[in-house]
């Protein structure tokens, strides 16, 4: 006489419990029978097919937005016409800098760019103080001056390349020296 190596569920589920296993019911299913207002199914059902339209239906709308008129700015900074001085001279500093780059590769547009900027500037500065971020980062002079520095710093490579990459004015022979004057490549 052979013996059932696989006992069943003593919940009612009728389901198979692992081979030669020493419980009485599956994982979870004591507390049916503990439990018996729970509810559960004699044998497990066929998931419905959900549709998009179904889960749609079943899925909750998002909350109404928080009203956002009342936010305040994470850094609040007073405006001062000192401080509306700074930013226009950083950025005309800035553009003319950037605008000396241009003339390299292009003297009309970058030369029309530099005359220019300290009007541009001045139209920017507006723009730019309504975001005390960036208002905070540009009077900030320890920030800003490590860029310009670093943007000083490069200014020599910046016409190698240029002089070398793109306007090839520049021939390397192997015999000589990779040596440039700057000044033949900088605005007079």
């Amino acid at each position: 006489m052979e013996t059932n190596t696989h006992p069943i569920c003593a919940c009612g589920c009728g389901q198979s419990l692992p081979e030669n296993s020493a419980r009485q019911y599956k994982r979870g299913h004591k507390a049916r029978v503990d439990n018996p207002d729970t509810g559960f199914a004699e044998q497990p059902q066929e998931p419905e097919s959900l549709t998009i339209d179904l889960a749609a239906e079943l899925t909750p709308d998002d909350p109404e937005p928080r009203d956002t008129e009342g936010t305040k700015p994470k850094t609040t900074m007073r405006i001062t016409p000192s401080i509306r001085r700074d930013v226009e001279g950083k950025l005309t500093f800035a553009m003319a800098l950037g605008g000396q780059v241009w003339i390299m590769a292009d003297p009309y547009c970058g030369n029309t760019f530099v005359e220019n900027t300290d009007n541009i500037a001045k139209k920017l500065t507006p723009i730019i103080c309504q975001s005390p971020d960036v208002v905070k980062w540009l009077t900030k002079s320890s920030n800003f001056i490590l860029y310009i520095d670093l943007f000083m710093a490069m200014w020599p490579v910046l016409q190698m390349i240029f002089a070398h990459h793109i306007a090839k004015s520049m021939r390397v022979d192997e015999n000589t020296p990779s040596q440039v004057n700057p000044n033949d490549y900088a605005v007079q």
